[in-house]
């Protein structure tokens, strides 16, 4: 499927071709432009050279392919997709809307910016088996999980295997995250009961005297003064965790001629040194290869790569975007990129030096 990317103002968009959009009016397309469902994209129909196309609003939005580049699937991000998916899949019903219309493409499924949820982009004009999409991105799931976590691999497999045998129910989906991740209960041991009792049977049988001098040894220690422990101190999180103070040099041995620079063109950031291959730039640190410490840079603003011996910049849909020599770059879509080039990324000008030229 080919998908353009279109940035006005600070939205971006997602653009597909409408297909059959010669049936006028039909039902689904009035529901989903008059209805704000959720799980689902918002989503306008707009005319290009006279041509229909599909605009899906995806500002402020990661696609789970870009997502899936920087870290892995963890088992909470699963449950969140299953739980999202299912439940668009309930209010679709409510709609009286087909679920083969909702696209299970990994470029066109989205997570929000804080990451607590997924949404979906739908074409009301294709209809696609939703079994046979979900056996697909369950496939391409398998490459992306973290195996270190052994229940998202559990259960990453689990409903891959109740997908071949067919489209699994809520109550199933249910009853696999009740098996993998509600701890098994202990079993009774009636053997714990017999001290207790026998505790018993041995303080009745206790004479009056014992009884009172215990119960007075009871209450003197109440009476004792404690002396409250001294707070313990705040843990200080640990520089990984901070917001980044300053644009860090990460290897200082890539200087020698095989790295790709960015200069601040106002001098006020050190210089921004990228090994040669490339790699993401942004302000998280720990996530990017390059830290640029900037309010308006994204956490994951763009990347800047090598091909064939031929360099690209690539914005990773950022929330104040990228200019290349004062041009805005549309989201996703590479550009080429020489060395004198200046990038403007956050508001502030770089410029590009390439190891070709050094």
């Amino acid at each position: 499927m080919e998908i353009a990317y279109r940035r006005e103002g600070n939205s971006i968009y997602a653009v597909l071709p409408a297909k059959r959009a010669e049936e006028k009016d039909p039902y689904a397309i009035q529901m989903l432009l008059r209805n704000q469902i959720p799980f689902v994209i918002p989503l306008s129909v707009r005319y290009i050279d006279n041509d229909p196309y599909l605009l899906y609003q995806i500002s402020n939005r990661q696609s789970l392919t870009e997502f899936c580049r920087v870290q892995k699937l963890t088992v909470d991000c699963l449950k969140r997709f299953i739980r999202n998916l299912w439940s668009l899949t309930e209010k679709m019903q409510d709609f009286f809307l087909s679920t083969e219309t909702i696209l299970l493409i990994p470029e066109l499924i989205f997570i929000t910016r804080d990451r607590e949820k997924f949404e979906f982009c739908i074409d009301p004009y294709e209809s696609k088996p939703f079994l046979k999409q979900l056996q697909e991105l369950l496939q391409n799931m398998l490459n992306w999980i973290d195996y270190n976590d052994k229940q998202a691999v559990t259960f990453l497999y689990e409903i891959q295997i109740m997908a071949d045998q067919g489209l699994p129910t809520k109550k199933e989906l249910e009853d696999l995250g009740k098996k993998i991740f509600t701890p098994k209960a202990e079993a009774f041991q009636p053997e714990q009961a017999v001290p207790k009792l026998r505790e018993q049977e041995l303080y009745q049988r206790k004479s009056w005297r014992i009884r009172i001098k215990e119960w007075l040894q009871t209450k003197n220690k109440k009476k004792q003064i404690s002396i409250p422990e001294p707070p313990k101190p705040e843990p200080v999180l640990r520089q990984a965790e901070q917001e980044p103070e300053e644009t860090v040099l990460l290897n200082t041995e890539m200087r020698n001629g095989s790295a790709i620079e960015l200069w601040d063109a106002e001098q006020k950031l050190p210089v921004v040194v990228l090994p040669s291959s490339g790699g993401l730039f942004g302000k998280q640190t720990g996530s990017v290869t390059a830290v640029i410490p900037v309010p308006t840079v994204s956490r994951i603003h763009g990347k800047l790569y090598q091909e064939k011996g031929v360099y690209y910049v690539e914005d990773l849909n950022s929330m104040n975007g990228t200019r290349l020599n004062g041009a805005m770059l549309v989201p996703y879509s590479r550009a080429e990129v020489h060395s004198g080039d200046v990038l403007q990324i956050g508001g502030r000008q770089f410029r590009i030096t390439l190891p070709i030229d050094k």
